[in-house]
């Protein structure tokens, strides 16, 4: 397993992509852009986010981020 798996929780095989949406965004593309997870999400630390959730161990260490299923989706 790689670093970058390790640090993307149940990220799909080959994602590199997502659908970053405004938090106080009511409609889907209002004002939204599509993201390089690798690039972006990696150094993203907005507490709410669409796409990951962010995991802790049982120390409250953190792990990585969680990906969470959710449309739009982009590869």
């Amino acid at each position: 397993m790689t670093a970058e798996q390790n640090f993307f929780i149940n990220l799909p095989q080959g994602k590199t992509t997502g659908f970053c949406q405004p938090i106080n965004s009511s409609v889907w593309k209002d004002g939204g852009d599509v993201v390089d997870l690798h690039e972006h999400c990696k150094i993203c630390s907005v507490a709410v986010c669409m796409m990951f959730e962010d995991e802790y161990d049982e120390t409250g260490k953190f792990k990585g981020k969680r990906y969470t299923p959710h449309k739009p989706a982009w590869k």
